[in-house]
């Protein structure tokens, strides 16, 4: 059985960056490796609750995707990026690996946009090397806008307070981008956080599917940004 691809016919979107040869160049690109790196061991990862580790991220970049992040500006770049995570979710058995994917995706883009050289160095090209992953700190368990965690002005800083869960890819994340209500003016921000700063704790989350994911407990107590 092969994977569904869509008719190329009359779609301008899909048609001019052949689909098909991208789906060909991941099954050939990461066929071996997520035979022998995924599949190999996805049950015994998903009954131990075991995270993938940040190394695989690092494989992937050397076999050359990493570095092909959808970047801002680059509408073809999605339509290739999507297609990476259809085609392994199709030939992967561990859904875990491109629901990560998918997130390197989103803040490659966001970083991009920010147009700024000190984030690019410090954590996008980290990103694209695969020596880092950076988790999205939005939910809290509540409704998507209920946010108890709070950012309060203290001169040029900001210091956090408040508890995300569950988070995707806590476990193996190296930074997070954490949402927040501002203390004063009560609008949402976005505070970029690293894993080991102090006042940053980080605890895993029993959940019933997708446990590769490596969901996680983020707790913020006085971190200051």
């Amino acid at each position: 059985m092969d994977a569904w691809r869509p008719c190329q016919g009359g779609n301008a979107l899909v048609g001019p960056f052949g689909p098909a040869a991208s789906a060909d160049e991941v099954r050939r690109t990461l066929g071996p490796f997520l035979a022998e790196r995924i599949n190999a061991v996805a049950r015994d990862r998903d009954r131990d609750a075991r995270p993938l580790p940040l190394e695989v991220l690092g494989d992937i970049a050397r076999l050359g995707w990493m570095s092909r992040l959808p970047l801002a500006g680059k509408s073809e770049a999605w339509i290739e990026w999507g297609w990476l995570l259809h085609e392994c979710g199709f030939l992967g058995e561990d859904l875990g690996l491109p629901a990560l994917l998918a997130l390197c995706g989103t803040m490659g883009d966001m970083l991009s946009q920010l147009g700024r050289d000190d984030l690019r160095e410090r954590y996008l090209r980290p990103l694209q090397e695969g020596r880092a992953f950076i988790a999205f700190a939005w939910s809290e368990g509540a409704d998507p806008f209920s946010f108890r965690t709070t950012a309060r002005p203290d001169g040029s800083d900001f210091v956090l307070d408040g508890s995300k869960k569950p988070i995707t890819g806590a476990m193996l994340a190296t930074a997070l981008v954490v949402f927040a209500r501002h203390a004063e003016t009560k609008e949402i921000v976005a505070v970029l956080v690293e894993r080991d700063d102090p006042g940053v704790e980080v605890s895993p989350v029993s959940m019933m599917g997708l446990r590769s994911a490596g969901f996680g407990h983020v707790r913020l107590q006085g971190f200051t940004a």
